[in-house]
């Protein structure tokens, strides 16, 4: 045993500890679908081939006749035609917009689907002959059969489907039922009723817009009748024979000529105006002087002097700086007058500005005034000829008034004369209708429902999916910890590595405790050798020598990976000791195969033993400290001087000391411990402790005076299907060819 002391830090450094800002670890859980998916691959399996089974059992009981579920399905096919661009034009122009065409497609169908062309329809004598018909059959007061055509339309108006084919102007009317026969016989007959209807349509609107044309063409001729007689009475009122263009005469070229100069005096006006609000305004602070207000008082002699002498104190300050410290009075003094000449060239730039701005702003009110005088001389002097000009063209724009309304007129009149042309000759054309049928509905040959190639894969879809979506909501409301990653995703935790399963080593490995002793080439061995490389390197660094391993609720492992990291300190040329400080359950010891109630831990916090009778050899060559005699395991005991001198004595003889500390939730001690030990570690058991726990008990351990190193995953199941066994099987292989 090494009797030499290691150097160590004063002061522990644990990263976000003491840092006076509250951490908070989510306990945000990120699921690995595949991860997922292959656990439960055979089960998935199973349940698409029920779903399968159940699939091809439904489509053979849907198809027993006495059912009535079979299904027969007819569709017709109608077209939305474009409008004609004119009654002389070959054919109709296509369309152009393709969210027109269904909005006219959806217009149509609509009324298909109405009630009135469903009443309309089963008036047709071949539908009241169908099977169909036959479930509306009901008696009357006196007894009589007969059939009620309201129920039958109220379900045809929830069973006919009117969809329409987007790109296209195509829509339909499908429907289905358990006789085929009946399904041409219906669905022509609501085709009938529906081109009924739309023809029905089209001759009432065309009526419409005859008569509409024909009261306008009325209308417009005897305007244009009593306007003739108006011009004929102002030319006898005002007597005069011509009226010659006002336009070119004397009097407008002289009030064009004033408005031109008006107009350029106004824009004159209005741009001195807009530089004395600017000017005014960068004198009461509301705007910054432009730059070249600036650089026009930088020019100014008295500030260009203090500019030079700025220039030559810099250079001085550059010198001195050069040869004195920062703080030197040389460098402060002359940092001080570059301080107060930048103030005084600051406040003179400020004054030349404000007296350049005040000159200004004179000269530009001056400018201002005699702009106005000139604008009042102008509107006057055109005043007086618009007054005279306006004399002269009233006459002239008065009768012009009256003939281009004569003209509109006129022309209004021939535009109807040739709309009520066009509109006759295309209501007698035949491709004028606005919907045609393309395809007449046909017996089925095949049923609609049920058919095979769908009842089977909905049932492998339906089966499957949710047995997914169980497993899936399982896995989202499991709070517990299954896998690394959902340690992995609270940030600020460090996850040291994972322990699997006995079972799910493939090198058989009889039992976990000293595993790395007993079964050096197992999976198992080497995880813990990984998970000790990681401890080390942190260790070496912190100069960390005591250790306490921790699980949170009881089984969680942590005498097992206690003697396994034990093992793997004394291989690594390190003196090593193990104590267990569980005082409840001990069973360090025997995990590695001495007694639990011999002097232990409990006797030494009592004095009245040494150290050396307390600890005990092992045949892997291993120090132990059991929990004591029965007796002695006093609990209150941890919180005393003692448990420190103890450990201090025990840093002195060892590199490394483990300790094995009760469960953190059902034992109060184990967080006294951890503040009197250098580093703790965590344990935790898969599918056993859930994150909020975890999470608080990190939290708790990271306010510790020791570090908290990290967490150990142990026996996490499930692994099987997962990414873990292909890693734990290279491991195997790999050992197995050393060994060989």
């Amino acid at each position: 045993m090494s009797t030499s002391t290691p150097s160590r830090p004063t002061t522990l450094r644990r990263p976000d500890s003491h840092s006076g800002v509250a951490k908070t670890i989510t306990t945000a859980r990120s699921i690995d679908p595949m991860r997922v998916l292959r656990r439960y691959i055979l089960g998935i399996i199973l349940a698409g081939m029920l779903g399968i089974v159940i699939g091809v059992g439904s489509f053979f009981f849907f198809r027993y006749p006495e059912l009535k579920m079979i299904r027969f399905s007819g569709e017709v096919t109608f077209e939305v035609q474009p409008a004609l661009p004119g009654a002389s034009e070959i054919a109709a122009v296509d369309f152009t917009n393709d969210d027109v065409v269904d909005r006219l497609c959806n217009n149509q169908a609509i009324i298909l689907g109405s009630r009135e062309v469903l009443s309309q329809a089963v008036k047709n004598p071949e539908i009241a002959r169908t099977e169909w018909v036959k479930k509306f059959i009901i008696r009357d007061d006196k007894g009589m059969e007969v059939i009620d055509w309201q129920e039958a339309i109220d379900e045809l108006e929830d069973e006919i489907g009117t969809p329409t084919l987007r790109g296209t102007s195509f829509f339909k009317a499908t429907w289905s039922t358990y006789d085929k026969q009946d399904v041409p016989t219906v669905l022509n007959a609501i085709a009938k009723a529906y081109m009924e209807r739309v023809k029905q349509q089209d001759t009432a609107i065309y009526n419409e817009n005859i008569t509409a044309f024909r009261n306008q063409l009325n209308e417009t001729q005897l305007k244009i009748d009593m306007l003739a007689k108006e011009m004929k009475q102002f030319i006898r009122d005002e007597g005069i024979t011509t009226l010659d263009d006002s336009r070119y005469s004397q009097y407008a070229k002289q009030l064009d000529s004033i408005t031109a100069q008006a107009a350029q005096a106004a824009s004159q006006l209005s741009f001195a105006r807009s530089a004395y609000q600017q000017t005014a305004a960068k004198l009461t602070g509301e705007i910054e002087p432009s730059e070249e207000d600036i650089l026009t008082a930088e020019n100014d002699p008295t500030v260009g002097s203090q500019l030079q002498l700025m220039v030559s104190l810099k250079a001085e300050l550059r010198r001195r700086m050069e040869k004195y410290k920062h703080d030197n009075p040389m460098v402060t003094d002359i940092e001080a007058s570059i301080r107060a000449t930048e103030t005084e060239i600051e406040a003179k730039k400020a004054e030349i500005i404000r007296r350049n701005l005040n000159a200004m702003l004179k000269i530009q009110g001056d400018q201002i005034e005699q702009l106005e005088q000139l604008l009042v001389a102008l509107d006057q002097d055109g005043e007086v000829a618009a007054a005279r000009l306006e004399e002269l063209a009233a006459q002239h724009s008065e009768y012009e008034s009256m003939e281009n309304r004569r003209d509109y007129l006129l022309a209004a009149r021939d535009s109807d004369l040739v709309m009520i042309k066009e509109v006759q000759l295309m209501r007698a054309r035949a491709d004028a209708n606005r919907v045609r049928l393309i395809l007449a509905a046909e017996v089925p040959r095949e049923p609609s429902f049920p058919r095979l190639e769908i009842m089977v894969p909905l049932g492998f879809l339906l089966f499957t999916g949710g047995f997914i979506g169980i497993i899936f909501l399982r896995e989202i409301t499991d709070q517990r910890v299954k896998s690394v990653s959902d340690l992995a995703v609270m940030p600020g935790v460090n996850v040291i590595g994972a322990i699997p399963e006995c079972i799910e080593d493939p090198t058989t490995c009889p039992e976990a405790e000293l595993v790395v002793v007993n079964h050096p080439d197992s999976v198992l061995a080497e995880s813990y050798r990984q998970a000790f490389a990681h401890i080390l390197r942190v260790v070496q660094r912190a100069g960390h020598q005591t250790i306490l391993l921790m699980g949170g609720l009881p089984g969680a492992g942590s005498s097992t990976a206690i003697s396994n990291l034990a093992a793997c300190t004394a291989a690594s040329g390190n003196s090593v000791l193990v104590m267990d400080a569980n005082f409840r359950r001990p069973r360090l010891a025997s995990a590695v195969g001495v007694s639990d109630d011999q002097i232990g831990l409990g006797d030494l916090l009592t004095e009245e033993v040494t150290i050396e009778d307390a600890i005990q050899q092992t045949s892997q060559g291993l120090d132990v400290i059991s929990a004591g005699t029965p007796a002695q395991r006093i609990i209150e005991r941890f919180n005393t001087e003692k448990l420190d001198s103890l450990l201090a004595l025990l840093r002195s003889k060892y590199d490394v000391v483990y300790l094995d500390a009760p469960p953190a939730v059902v034992a109060g001690e184990t967080m006294v411990l951890a503040n009197k030990v250098d580093a703790t570690m965590l344990i935790i058991r898969a599918n056993h402790e859930h994150r909020g726990l975890v999470a608080r008990l990190v939290n708790q351990l990271r306010d510790m005076k020791s570090e908290m190193l990290g967490l150990l995953l142990n026996r996490p199941r499930g692994t099987a299907g997962g990414y873990f066994k292909k890693n734990y099987e290279a491991m195997a292989k790999y050992a197995s060819k050393q060994t060989d």
